[in-house]
């Protein structure tokens, strides 16, 4: 300290300061004035520019300096004064990073220096000292933050404002999963985020619930309620550890009374937000955080993730962080490592949150254990990617435990596991084990030499899976083949598959990653060489014994399971006992593909969990709906049956008797009479109640094929060929009608929100 300043005027300076009233001893303060510099700064000479790295703080001896922040419009505002006593810079001296505002000299002054290299040799040995700084300063950092906000919602705002306003609010900490407000509630107050995660929640009047929006730092909640006393329409949940302010009606009123400008100002914004809700219907943003996170010893973490973010890329502006790039980008070690009672835990956690504005996705890849760093990923992710090699023991990893403590569906983060397989895999094994002990939305199987697998794993991830839906139809599926044959050829993706009788034999195929020759060899040694309903029986419960059947579909589908496709895949079929779809996502195929199969009358039901299961078209025939629940994005549907089927001939009046059919089929000089078969009759039954309900369902899809199928019968099995090529040359047409009318769909790089 300089000579010319009298040491116990100083010291009385700092007994007064904030930082050091409470509990620091004379003979540390003195420490202190022992490692500073006088300074002195004349008046309007700037002490520090906003950006400028914080290498010091300041405490005022005499004079006053004024803080001045730049706004977004390219101005500025005073946002406070400092007079003698109080310190300046001291967030930045403990948290690091750059100055938030610049600092000039209001009048002549004279300021204490105290440099990060003059605090350190303070600390050692003292944890209380800095303890004390960081509780301290971290409500300071709290305010800093507020203070950015403010002007946002009640336009400019000068010191005596901003003080007014301060003020008026209260401090609310609401943990990740913690409820803020319930829906019903009496309306009382709003509150503004300054820090974390908010999850609004609307329960309809059968009591299901549903996510409709998020809040993120500096928007209101609760707003509307207070002013219009409406009961709370939404309950909120923290979907992250939260900092939020208060306002009650009666300090809204003082404010309305006292500055009727800035309340006008509250209640225009409050009205933009309003009609912007109302219009994007409550879309949600498409910014996404995704952590990633091992659940085998030894995986290459960062090189999965690296190939994760290039396949991101496709959607938007990446940004890929970990505990090491960080650190870097800090440029302090263990800055990533920092725990929630420092103040640079905050500082870390508004630039983050200020990262989410410049990309669409940032990738959060945790350490191999459990961190203060992995902690931090979970708690930023909207999506948590568990990552195993599909060979490794499939026991939950201790890193894995969080994630699975919340339990709550409305405030979790949506999960998916993803199973790396050897590159010479042909059908993964073992899904289940890895499936059983976790809580998991979603699975992929993926190998590492197929960028296409880490494709598919950010299209699901980022809400734009490419969805196909196979209905049912008899024979006339095989035109899924010709479709599924040109999709391919134009290069598009298919990230999941459901059907419906056929359409389940047709997806599960592409499910499994069959090429199109197999699945052509498949289908024709299954339906052509032999006759799956030749062996009949007596028609007691069903006119087919349905053994050829089954030992086909054992055969071809052999162990397989559903969760072991490598595609998502389900199929549907009808529970006859309680009048209710099922949908099968797990379990042996074979049996599944089974029961969705199963015409009622003609093949045996599936006895399964105490009930009978019979064809999925029976009550769904295409199951878009159930996919785009479970799924969303991209969904493409193949619908086979005609609207109009089974036409009668021209010159019957009605039905001939059955000894003129019979007579006219045996008598070779008698023209043949074409009536539709009971074998027709019935499976055109099946289906009336679907085809009345598929406008509904396509209005549902992106896009729909419609393969001309009108010329083939339902039992027209042997004509595979003719209907794969009708199905075919369809969908090529279509397809290329489709890239000439827009390149972005093609690209499939549109977001759900973009779309509608």
């Amino acid at each position: 300290m300089s000579n010319d300043t009298p040491q116990s005027a100083m010291l009385n300076t700092l007994r007064e300061t904030y930082l050091f009233r409470e509990t620091f001893s004379d003979s540390l303060l003195g420490e202190i004035l022992e490692n500073s510099t006088f300074m002195d700064l004349p008046k309007d000479a700037c002490l520090f520019h906003q950006g400028d790295p914080g290498d010091a703080m300041y405490i005022v001896a005499e004079g006053e300096l004024r803080v001045v922040v730049a706004s977004e419009n390219g101005g500025e505002y005073c946002a406070a004064r400092i007079g003698p006593g109080e310190p300046v810079g001291e967030i930045q001296l403990l948290t690091g990073g750059k100055r938030t505002a610049s600092v000039l000299a209001e009048q002549d002054a004279k300021l204490l220096c105290i440099s990060r290299e003059c605090m350190e040799p303070l600390s050692a040995g003292r944890s209380q000292f800095f303890d004390e700084l960081n509780r301290i300063v971290l409500q300071r950092l709290r305010e800093n933050q507020l203070l950015t906000i403010l002007p946002h919602l009640f336009g400019h705002l000068d010191g005596q404002k901003l003080q007014f306003l301060k003020n008026q609010l209260e401090w609310v900490i609401v943990k990740k999963g913690e409820r803020l407000f319930s829906q019903g509630e009496h309306s009382d107050c709003f509150y503004i985020l300054t820090n974390g995660r908010l999850s609004v929640v609307m329960e309809d009047a059968s009591g299901r619930k549903k996510h409709v929006n998020v809040i993120r730092p500096g928007e209101c909640v609760g707003e509307m309620g207070m002013i219009t006393e409406a009961p709370r329409n939404a309950t909120i949940f923290a979907i992250r550890d939260s900092q939020l302010v208060r306002m009650n009606k009666a300090a809204f009123e003082k404010i309305i009374d006292q500055y009727p400008r800035i309340s006008m100002h509250f209640m225009r914004g409050l009205v933009d937000r309003t009609k912007k809700l109302e219009e994007s219907g409550h879309k949600k943003r498409t910014q996404i955080n995704v952590a990633v996170i091992p659940a085998s010893q030894g995986l290459s973490l960062t090189d999965f993730t690296v190939r994760l973010s290039r396949s991101f890329s496709r959607y938007g502006r990446v940004l890929h962080l970990s505990s090491q790039r960080l650190d870097r980008h800090w440029g302090m070690p263990e800055m990533s490592q920092v725990p929630a009672e420092d103040p640079k835990y905050n500082r870390l956690s508004t630039w983050l949150d200020e990262q989410e504005d410049k990309y669409q996705f940032i990738i959060y890849e945790s350490d191999q254990a459990s961190s203060n760093w992995s902690s931090r990923c979970l708690q930023q992710a909207d999506h948590i990617l568990v990552v195993g090699r599909a060979d490794d023991n499939p026991a939950i990893k201790e890193i894995e435990w969080e994630i699975y403590a919340d339990s709550d569906n409305l405030t979790r983060p949506k999960i998916s596991l993803v199973l790396i397989h050897p590159d010479d895999s042909r059908l993964p094994q073992g899904t289940r084990h890895w499936l059983a002990p976790r809580q998991v939305d979603v699975h992929h199987h993926l190998c590492w030499n197929k960028d296409g697998d880490f494709d598919r794993v950010a299209r699901f991830v980022s809400g734009n899976p490419v969805g196909l839906v196979l209905g049912g139809g008899g024979a006339r599926g095989f035109a899924h083949l010709g479709v599924i044959r040109a999709l391919e050829e134009f290069g598009i993706p298919i990230d999941m598959v459901c059907g419906a009788s056929i359409g389940a034999i047709m997806g599960a195929f592409l499910a499994m990653g069959l090429d199109h020759q197999t699945r052509m060899k498949e289908c024709r040694k299954g339906f052509v060489d032999i006759n799956p309903l030749g062996d009949y029986t007596l028609p007691l419960v069903a006119l087919v014994k349905s053994r050829i059947l089954d030992r086909q579909l054992k055969l071809q589908y052999g162990d397989a399971r559903i969760e072991d496709l490598w595609l998502n895949f389900f199929c549907v079929s009808s529970n006859l006992t309680n009048a209710k779809m099922v949908v099968h996502k797990s379990g042996p195929l074979w049996k599944a593909v089974r029961a969705s199969i199963s015409l009622p009358g003609i093949l045996m039901p599936v006895f399964h969990r105490g009930g009978l299961l019979v064809d999925g078209g029976v009550i769904n025939n295409l199951p878009a709906d159930v996919m785009k629940n479970r799924y969303g994005g991209f969904i493409m549907l193949v619908d086979v049956s005609p609207d109009e089927d089974l036409q009668m001939p021209e010159g019957l009046d009605g039905i001939p008797s059955t000894r003129s059919l019979l007579w006219s089929r045996i008598n070779p000089r008698k023209k043949k009479i074409q009536v539709p078969g009971i074998l027709d009759i019935m499976m055109r039954t099946i289906l009336l109640s679907s085809i009345h309900q598929s406008g509904k369902i396509k209005k549902e899809v992106d896009h729909f094929f419609y393969p001309p199928t009108e010329g083939f019968g339902l039992l027209d099995f042997k004509l595979l060929d003719k209907i794969f090529q009708a199905g075919y040359e369809y969908a090529v047409q279509e397809l290329q009608g489709w890239k000439m009318l827009t390149e972005d769909l093609w690209d499939f790089k549109l977001s759900q929100s973009a779309r509608h």
